[in-house]
C-alpha cells in the first residue's frame, strides 16, 4: 500500500527525520528482502536486533526505515520506542483502511495448505489475497496487509499462535469474518500447557472474535475441533468423513495423485488432484471446496479449480530421486501432521520403505509421552529401514525396526544419498528446528 513519509510517522507516533515527502508501497522486515525504495522495519529480536542490518537494507536500495535510534543512513528514518508495536499499528491502519471480507483459517495444523487451497477455490469468483508463506504472526500479517497491493473482495488470513495471547493480539490486528478450523492437538504444548490450552488459543479466539453473522466451518472428524461449536452462537458447517455440509465418501491416495468423492449440498462430485497425496490433503480440500461453497462458487467449479493443486513447500510434496518417490513433509511437525503422514505411507506401496523422522519440537511436558506413542505405531509399519534425526527422535525406536540415528539432518541427507534405491518409498519428515530439508539439499548436490 503506498502511504507517505509524514503519514507513516503519524500512524506510528514516530519522529519523522528526513524527507517528509517520500512514499513507500514495500515494507520489509529482513534487509535480504530490500529493493530499490523499500521501507526498512528494524525489529530486535531474541537473538539479534534489526539495526544491525540497516546498512545492508540501504545497500539495496531501501530509502526509509523505522527505527529506535537514528541511524542517519536512510533519506528517511522514522524513530519510535517500539518498531515491533508500530508495526502492529501500520498492520491495524490498512485492515481499518481498506476492509474486506475476511476468512480466518486457523488450528494445529493444516492451516497453510487449507489457506492456499481457500484462494484457490475463491478465485474462481473474487479478487483475493492471503497471507503468503506463513506469514501468520503479529510481524507477518501486518507485513502482508502493509504489501498488499490490491484492494481485494476477500483476504484469507492464517492466524498462528505460539504463546497464549497471540491470538487475541492478531485478531486485533485484524478481525476475521468468519473462520474456519482444521485440526486440534498437541501443537506448542510447550507454551499453551495442555490440550484445553491449546483448543483456546488456537481455535476458541478465533470463533470469539468474529461478528453474530459471521459463519464458522469446522472439522467433524476432529472431536475437539468439534467441541468448539457447542456453546458458539454463530451458524456452524462441518466437513469431513461426519460431516453435515461437505461429507467425505472417498479418499483414495496413490502416488499420482489423490481421488476423492465428496456428497455436497449440490450433488455428489468426485475430483482428482495429481500433485497432492494423502487423506488429510483430501480433507483439507473439503474444508476448502465448503468455505467457496459459503461465499457462492459452486463445488464443482471449486473441485476443478484444485484439480491442479501444488503443495506448499514442505508440505507433502512428491519429489522423485533416482527412481525412488520420495513424500517431503518436513515443514513442521507434530502429533496430529505425523500422525497423518504415517497413515499415508502405510497405505502406499514400495520396493523398501524408508522412513526418516526428525523430532517433535515445543511438546513441553508431553515431548517424551507423545514421542514414546509412536514407537509402537511406527513398529507396526514395518519400514525396512527408520533413520531417526535429534535427541527425542531416538524415542521413535524399538528393537523390532532396523535402522541407524544422526544428530543432525545433513549427516541423514549423506546416508540417504549413498543408499538410496529405485523403487524406494521414503518419507522425510520433521519439525523445522530439526531443519530437514538439508537432507534435500545433499541429494540435490549430488545430482
Amino acid at each position: 500500500m503506498l502511504i507517505k513519509a509524514d503519514l507513516l510517522s503519524q500512524i506510528t507516533s514516530g519522529r519523522l527525520l528526513g524527507d517528509a515527502g517520500i512514499s513507500f508501497s514495500h515494507y520489509v522486515a529482513d534487509s535480504r528482502q530490500a529493493t530499490e525504495g523499500s521501507f526498512f522495519i528494524a525489529l530486535k529480536g531474541e537473538n539479534t536486533d534489526g539495526h544491525l542490518f540497516g546498512a545492508d537494507a540501504h545497500e539495496r536500495g531501501a530509502k526509509g526505515a523505522l527505527l529506535t535510534q537514528k541511524m542517519g543512513v536512510f533519506p528517511l528514518e522514522i524513530v519510535v520506542e517500539n518498531t515491533l508495536l508500530a508495526l502492529i499499528n501500520l498492520g491495524k491502519w490498512v485492515s481499518q483502511k481498506n476492509p474486506a471480507f475476511t476468512i480466518g483459517v486457523g488450528g494445529s495444523a493444516g492451516k497453510t495448505t487449507t489457506k492456499e487451497m481457500i484462494k484457490e477455490v475463491l478465485s474462481c469468483k473474487y479478487q483475493v489475497t492471503a497471507t503468503p508463506g506463513n506469514m501468520n504472526t503479529e510481524i507477518g500479517i501486518p507485513l502482508y496487509l502493509l504489501n498488499d497491493e490490491e484492494t481485494p473482495q476477500v483476504r484469507i488470513v492464517e492466524y498462528g499462535a505460539q504463546k497464549i495471547g497471540d491470538l487475541n493480539l492478531l485478531t486485533d490486528i485484524i478481525r476475521p469474518t468468519s473462520v474456519i478450523i482444521t485440526t486440534l492437538g498437541p501443537s506448542h504444548t510447550e507454551y499453551f500447557g495442555s490440550l484445553a490450552g491449546v483448543k483456546e488459543e488456537e481455535g476458541g479466539v478465533l470463533l470469539k472474535s468474529i461478528s453474530e453473522t459471521g459463519w464458522v466451518v469446522l472439522n467433524a472428524d476432529d472431536e475437539l475441533v468439534m467441541s468448539l461449536g457447542r456453546d458458539c452462537p454463530n451458524k456452524i458447517f462441518t466437513y469431513g468423513f461426519k460431516g453435515d455440509t461437505f461429507l467425505m465418501k472417498d479418499s483414495n491416495s496413490s502416488p499420482e495423485g489423490i481421488k476423492i468423492i465428496a456428497s455436497t449440498p449440490e450433488g455428489e462430485i468426485n475430483y482428482f488432484m495429481k500433485d497432492a497425496i494423502g487423506e488429510h490433503m483430501a480433507m483439507n480440500s473439503l474444508g476448502a471446496l465448503t468455505v467457496g461453497y459459503l461465499m457462492g462458487v459452486p463445488p464443482y467449479d471449486g473441485a476443478k479449480a484444485l484439480s491442479n493443486f501444488k503443495p506448499v513447500w514442505g508440505r507433502m510434496e512428491k519429489k522423485l530421486f533416482y527412481g525412488a518417490l520420495l513424500l517431503i513433509d518436513y515443514y513442521n511437525s507434530n502429533p496430529l501432521s505425523l500422525k497423518a503422514s504415517l497413515e499415508l505411507f502405510s497405505n502406499l506401496e514400495g520396493k523398501r520403505k524408508v522412513l526418516i523422522l526428525g523430532e517433535m519440537r515445543e511438546l513441553g511436558i508431553l515431548a517424551e509421552e507423545e514421542h514414546k506413542k509412536f514407537a509402537p505405531v511406527i513398529e507396526n509399519l514395518s519400514p525396512q529401514i527408520l533413520i531417526t534425526v535429534g535427541e527425542k527422535a531416538r524415542l521413535f525406536r524399538s528393537k523390532g525396526v532396523p535402522g541407524k540415528h544422526f544428530n543432525d539432518s545433513k549427516m541423514a541427507g549423506r546416508w540417504l544419498e549413498k543408499n538410496l534405491i529405485k523403487d524406494d518409498l521414503v518419507l522425510i519428515k520433521g519439525s523445522r528446528g530439526v531443519k530437514m530439508e538439508e537432507i534435500l539439499k545433499v541429494l540435490n548436490n549430488g545430482l
